[in-house]
C-alpha cells in the first residue's frame, strides 16, 4: 500500500512540474519588453499623493513571487519625492526596494520609469514600474 501511494505520488509530482519548465531569459524579455511603460509629464502634475497598482499577467510558463504590486507616490514640486510600496510588504523594503526605487539608478533619482529590472525579479520590476506609471496617470 504504502508503495502505491509513494508511486502515485511521485507521478503527480511529475505532471505537476512538467508544466513548470519556465521560460527563456529572451522569452521573458520578449514578454516585459512588450508591455510598456511610459512617465506621464511630472512637471503639470500637481503636489499630493497618488495610489496605483498593477497586476502582471504572467505568461505561460514564467513564474513571479510578486506579480501584483501597489504603491503610493508622493509628487512634490513636479518631482517624485517618495514611493511606498504598500503591496507587497516583502518589497516595501531591502534590495529590491534600494536598487529600483531609491538607489542611485532608481525610479527617484533619475525622474524615471526607464530604470533597469533587478535582478532575479524581472517580472516584479515591470509589475513596481506599471504600478508608478498608473498613480501618475490619474
Amino acid at each position: 500500500m504504502k508503495r502505491v501511494f509513494g508511486l502515485a505520488s511521485v507521478c503527480c509530482l511529475l505532471l505537476a512540474l512538467a508544466g513548470c519548465a519556465g521560460i527563456s531569459p529572451a522569452q521573458t524579455k520578449a514578454y516585459l519588453d512588450g508591455v510598456s511603460v511610459s512617465l506621464p509629464d511630472l512637471s503639470v502634475k500637481p503636489d499630493g499623493v497618488y495610489s496605483g497598482s498593477y497586476k502582471l499577467a504572467m505568461p505561460h510558463g514564467g513564474m513571479a513571487a510578486f506579480p501584483f504590486v501597489s504603491v503610493e507616490v508622493t509628487m512634490k514640486s513636479g518631482r517624485i519625492e517618495s514611493i511606498t510600496m504598500t503591496k507587497p510588504q516583502q518589497l516595501a523594503s531591502g534590495k529590491f526596494y534600494d536598487a529600483i526605487v531609491t538607489g542611485p539608478t532608481g525610479v527617484i533619482a533619475r525622474q524615471s520609469l526607464g530604470v533597469d529590472a533587478v535582478a532575479g525579479a524581472s517580472y516584479s520590476s515591470k509589475a513596481f514600474l506599471k504600478a508608478v506609471e498608473n498613480a501618475l496617470s490619474k
